[in-house]
């Protein structure tokens, strides 16, 4: 909304440039060509935008104000005259058989004092007293139509001094176009700001334009070098000696390979667990009773030759014979000949 409201601007300020400059251009042509003279020129043919010059010889005086207001939060804070309608006869040959009234429009208060004075002189005049000095005002002035609203004022007035006796009679002796003062060298003052406003406005829109060109340009990265070389900073110690700080070197990573696919047994699905079979529990099995243990009776010893349990005493010579046996002897050297 922002950005629209900011458009909206500026596009409002570049018809004003393109208006204040093509009008300025104009308003110089007319002014350097032939320019009418309402003291010697009928006023009868002139036409809306055209220029016209003389000097203003009687003013019948000021039938018709604008106020401007001014207002805050929707109430009158002060208030002026910005403009003001002043009655001018027509002194020309031709206007002046046709006894016909224009209307000059003067915005700028010295203007207006001005006329006031001609309209006190030409009272006086009127009177009687033909020595009465006129203030001398040259104007150059822009045709503008009269709006239907100040002419109904202007037909009042002259119904009221009596100078007609009919709306329809005083209408046909009224020229229906306005004489505005016209400042010459405003000319070229709305000239150069015309132009102005359309320079900054050109300005304005290339500087848009790259912008919005760029946003829609293709970002490029460009590539970053790295490199790992350091400066090195020597620094005295308090022994003497001179000690190198350098800032610590990167540890270079090495590159592990990924695998492209996982392995086949962790792409394996898991297989769900099977249900544990409830095995039925058996009824407790009752055990016999344990059977009565008999007392336990010692074994009785052997008896050898009477003799119960003595080993010593058994006659062994009946069990072996010598006759039976071989005696081996170790061998000397007597035993071998040579």
């Amino acid at each position: 909304m922002y950005k629209i409201r900011i458009a909206i601007v500026l596009i409002a300020l570049f018809v004003v440039g393109i208006v204040l400059t093509f009008g300025s251009i104009s308003n110089l042509i007319k002014l350097n060509g032939n320019v009418p003279d309402f003291n010697y020129d009928s006023m009868k043919n002139i036409k809306k935008g055209d220029m016209v010059q003389g000097y203003v010889l009687n003013i019948d005086g000021c039938y018709a104000y604008t106020t401007t207001t001014n207002t805050k939060y929707g109430i009158e804070t002060s208030s002026y005259t910005s403009a003001e309608y002043f009655l001018m006869p027509l002194v020309n040959e031709t206007d002046y058989a046709d006894n016909m009234y224009i209307t000059i429009v003067a915005s700028n208060g010295n203007d207006r004092e001005l006329l006031y004075d001609i309209s006190d002189a030409t009272w006086e005049y009127y009177q009687g007293n033909e020595n009465v000095t006129f203030p001398e005002m040259g104007i150059v002035a822009k045709v503008n139509e009269l709006d239907s609203e100040y002419e109904g004022y202007l037909i009042e007035a002259l119904l009221e001094a009596e100078y007609f006796s009919t709306a329809t009679e005083a209408r046909s002796h009224v020229v229906p176009y306005v004489l505005t003062i016209y400042k010459p060298s405003s000319a070229y003052t709305n000239l150069a700001i015309g132009l102005v406003i359309i320079l900054a406005f050109v300005v304005v829109g290339i500087i848009i334009y790259n912008k919005y060109k760029a946003s829609l340009a293709p970002q490029t990265f460009g590539t970053v070098q790295e490199t790992n070389d350091f400066t090195i900073e020597s620094k005295p110690s308090e022994n003497g000696f001179t000690e190198n700080y350098a800032p610590p070197q990167p540890v270079p990573i090495p590159d592990i390979p990924q695998p492209v696919q996982p392995d086949e047994f962790f792409a394996r699905a898991p297989k769900p667990a099977a249900p544990v079979a409830e095995v039925p529990k058996e009824a407790p099995k009752e055990e016999p009773a344990a059977a009565a243990e008999e007392p336990k009776q010692e074994a009785a010893s052997p008896v050898f030759n009477g003799v119960a349990g003595s080993m010593d005493e058994l006659d062994t010579t009946g069990m072996f014979d010598d006759a039976d046996y071989e005696v081996y002897t170790d061998s000397d050297e007597s035993d071998f000949i040579e």
